[in-house]
């Protein structure tokens, strides 16, 4: 399995949000302060990400980044000085 992996340090449930690669349809920024990862998978089919305010959507843009420049692998997001403030899968 190739994996995503998202450093969470702030959040007490963990200190990162890993995800299957293969199931990841699409990255979209929804506001200054939200980015989401949409899969393909029926329970986990969102994952959304409570963030600073990004108003250049540098949060989204990080995670498209690792996705493209990985290939085939893991990739790791390389957070753009922005701190995460939840996580929610739905």
């Amino acid at each position: 399995m190739n994996t995503l992996t998202i450093p969470t340090p702030g959040l007490s449930a963990g200190n990162e949000v890993v995800l299957d690669r293969d199931v990841i349809t699409y990255v979209k920024q929804s506001s200054e302060t939200q980015t989401v990862i949409y899969t393909s998978k029926t329970t986990e089919g969102q994952v959304s990400i409570t963030h600073a305010s990004d108003p250049n959507g540098s949060m989204g843009n990080a995670i498209n980044h690792a996705l493209l420049v990985a290939n085939s692998g893991n990739a790791m997001v390389v957070n753009p000085a922005i701190s995460i403030t939840n996580v929610t899968y739905a």
